[in-house]
């Protein structure tokens, strides 16, 4: 595996060696290493509650992404479209369009998926009889949650998902269908955990993610508030569990403990649900930032747990942490609470303001994500994002991520528009926008509550001597060391960041975007060119 990604991010390096496109918006220009995109004319962002082909990225809560036969397919938690998790389709992971269901024949409606159950024909028919036996049954909750999809051992695919007994109950299932195609039909297989000890000191069986570790073994994290994070290994050869428990072994009444049905905990964080894992070999740098020291970098092995973090319909973030094992020991420059990754916030400047009419949305509760690194070395988020401030509309959005100097996991504030991260210039940073940004500070769980009510602020300029100033009043100074590692100490809080290439979508052309974490990870500040 190692391999593997080293070879992945050597690609990536060539093809930034290529060609960059210019971010005044001609030509293509050599901007160091990083590619520059073009104007993605992203779809437009409407088709909410629309059950047809139109949808595009609407309607996506809880996305799980994965690249198979040149595409990328987009698999979601059951929302509007026919029941069975919707799956969408894209060749540049930028425009999307929905094509059918994954679990064929498990009902149109909540009432189709209610009455083939009963009438003993669904596709789910074993987790069905299992779950409505549950003391928390309710018979409203015929929503599948958070499916993951990966390639099988022998070829085709495994889907893991969850159903629960009623919406926020701990009591829930999550089981494994196989396909011969990505696109499905998949056809159940077994359970693999079954939550019915109720929350507090176990898990919920909710929102499955495999990943692997450097030795190739198999791990399925999951969990959702509850008793927090949870992993279980798996056999790779069966994509069930290694430790051969399945049927009646899961079941309650059964002689394994609950220690042995849940597998390890990893994370007792009872804010947090949606985990990804993803390993990384990462470089660190912890030498003096103005006087940059190439031979003080060093490597470390790294695996990176995201999960989400408090309410689901206001205060949602997305939250980081690392360890050097794949089960144990994940800890953030925050301890348990995690990095913040993101949170709400909005390139726009006031409710009532569209900056430039470019923009006309918000970063609003962005959270459930996955990781995924595709097969030209590009390491990208996707995740739901509701658009407006208080709404609950969700859609799917995908963006970069990053490592900064320390480690610590970041994210492009921009929808990924075809960019490749590279090797940036100071004279990029200070020239391309005259040094002038657009900035956001998200400082808080509610964006209400986060600095200037979430919005971005004007006024912020990154100077050729290294100063920052704001509305011409000097407020910090900032460095750019190693390839786009970025140091910025701004009214007294020092962040470590990345600059990236994007597309500043509130001024329609390609710029830089800086990307940063507080120093106490408790702090995100994102920054935009700004013409």
């Amino acid at each position: 595996m190692k391999k593997f990604i080293c070879v992945l991010l050597g690609i990536a390096l060539c093809l930034g060696c290529f060609s960059a496109f210019s971010a005044c918006g001609g030509g293509k220009k050599k901007m160091g290493d990083a590619v520059y995109p073009e104007d993605p004319q992203f779809n437009a962002l409407n088709g909410f509650g629309v059950n047809n082909v139109n949808t595009h990225e609407a309607n996506s809560h809880d996305p799980v992404v994965i690249e198979a036969d040149g595409k990328y397919y987009s698999f979601n938690t059951d929302n509007y479209n026919e029941y069975g998790y919707s799956v969408c389709e894209s060749e540049d992971l930028i425009h999307w369009n929905y094509i059918g269901v994954a679990i064929e024949g498990f009902g149109s409606s909540a009432t189709d998926v209610r009455a083939k159950c009963e009438a003993g024909t669904s596709a789910l028919q074993e987790v069905y009889d299992i779950l409505s036996e549950d003391d928390r049954w309710n018979d409203t909750c015929w929503t599948l949650w958070a499916p993951e999809v990966t390639p099988a051992k022998g070829g085709g695919y495994w889907l893991y998902g969850c159903w629960t007994s009623a919406f926020g109950s701990p009591h829930s299932i999550i089981f494994q269908c196989y396909a011969d195609e990505v696109t499905g039909p998949y056809e159940y297989v077994d359970i693999i955990v079954y939550s019915y000890d109720g929350g507090g000191s176990w898990p919920n069986a909710i929102d499955a993610s495999i990943y692997y570790d450097t030795d190739g073994n198999m791990y399925m994290a999951y969990g959702s508030f509850s008793n927090g994070i949870y992993s279980i290994e798996l056999d790779p050869k069966t994509g069930l569990r290694a430790d051969g428990l399945k049927g009646e072994d899961l079941l309650p009444g059964s002689s394994k403990t609950a220690a042995e049905r849940y597998g390890a905990s990893i994370m007792a964080n009872r804010s947090m649900e949606g985990p990804v894992i993803a390993y990384h070999e990462v470089s660190l740098y912890d030498g003096d930032v103005k006087n940059f020291d190439k031979s003080a970098v060093k490597t470390e092995d790294r695996y990176y747990l995201m999960g989400s973090a408090n309410d689901l319909s206001s205060t949602y973030n997305m939250r980081s942490y690392w360890s050097a094992s794949p089960t144990e020991g994940f800890t953030s420059q925050q301890g348990g609470t995690g990095n913040r990754v993101s949170g709400s916030f909005s390139w726009r400047l006031s409710a009532e303001r569209a900056e430039k009419a470019k923009i006309g949305f918000d970063f609003f509760a962005p959270g459930h994500n996955d990781l995924i690194t595709t097969s030209d070395g590009k390491n990208i988020i996707a995740y739901h994002n509701r658009l407006d401030f208080g709404q609950n509309n969700h859609y799917l959005f995908t963006s970069l991520y990053s490592f900064t100097s320390r480690g610590d996991l970041v994210i492009s504030p921009n929808r990924y528009a075809g960019e490749t991260e590279g090797k940036i210039k100071e004279e990029d940073i200070t020239s391309l926008s005259d040094g002038n940004y657009n900035y956001a500070l998200v400082t808080n769980n509610s964006y209400k509550l986060s600095d200037n009510g979430g919005y971005a602020r004007t006024g912020l300029k990154l100077l050729e001597d290294n100063t920052i100033t704001i509305d011409g009043e000097n407020a910090g100074e900032w460095y750019l060391y190693g390839d786009n590692w970025v140091y910025i100490e701004l009214d007294g809080v020092s962040y470590y960041g990345v600059a990236l290439p994007a597309w500043i979508e509130y001024c329609d052309r390609a710029g830089l975007t800086i990307t940063a974490v507080s120093e106490n990870g408790a702090n995100c500040l994102f920054m935009n060119m700004n013409w």
